[in-house]
Parts: C-alpha cells; sequence; structure tokens
C-alpha cells in the first residue's frame, strides 16, 4: 500500500512538472517530464490496483496537452500578424486620405488666385 501511495505520488509529481513545463514552453523539460512520468508509471505498474493510473494514457494525455500548446501559440502568432497587416493596411489608407484632402485643397487654393 505504501508502495503505491508512492508512486501515485511520483506520477502526479512528474506529470505537475510537465503541465508547468508546457505551459512555459519548455520543450526539452517537457520531454524529460513524460520521460519521468512514465519511468515512474512502468515502476508502479507491478503493484498498480485496477483504480490506478494507466500509465499509456497518462503519457498520451501529456502529449496532447503539449501539441494543444504548440497548436495555441501558433494560432496566437497568427493573429499578431493578421493584427499588424491590418494596422498597416489602416495607416496606408489613412495616408492616402490625407494626401488626397491636401491636393484637394492645394486645387482649391490655386482655383481661388
Amino acid at each position: 500500500m505504501t508502495m503505491t501511495r508512492f508512486n501515485a505520488a511520483a506520477i502526479a509529481a512528474a506529470a505537475a512538472s510537465f503541465v508547468a513545463a508546457a505551459v512555459a514552453g519548455a520543450a526539452a523539460i517537457a520531454v524529460a517530464a513524460v520521460a519521468a512520468v512514465i519511468a515512474a508509471a512502468a515502476a508502479a505498474a507491478a503493484v498498480l490496483q485496477p483504480h490506478a493510473v494507466n500509465p499509456m494514457e497518462l503519457a498520451s494525455r501529456l502529449e496532447e496537452l503539449r501539441e494543444d500548446n504548440e497548436k495555441q501559440q501558433q494560432q496566437q502568432q497568427q493573429q499578431q500578424q493578421q493584427e499588424q497587416e491590418f494596422k498597416e493596411r489602416r495607416k496606408k489608407h489613412y495616408n492616402e486620405f490625407q494626401q488626397s484632402k491636401l491636393l484637394l485643397q492645394s486645387l482649391q487654393d490655386e482655383d481661388d488666385d
């Protein structure tokens, strides 16, 4: 019973370190944490009870979390790029309007003279 609690605690600690590493974007640390989770799960496999954590399921869920984090970062970069492009187009349009306005004013001034 004590061995099962120790292994469950090791698995939980390794999983927590993986989540923290994935959120921080530290891929190398995340891979090491996955390896630690799998190692802890393999060590615990001999004494696991039916209600215990399945090491393969845990590893796959951790991998999904890492992939989701990567997708989220890509989407965020894409949104930032689109926003920057929009701002540039808006600025260009505003500058064109100002130039047209100045040109019209200069033409009106010439007509007045």
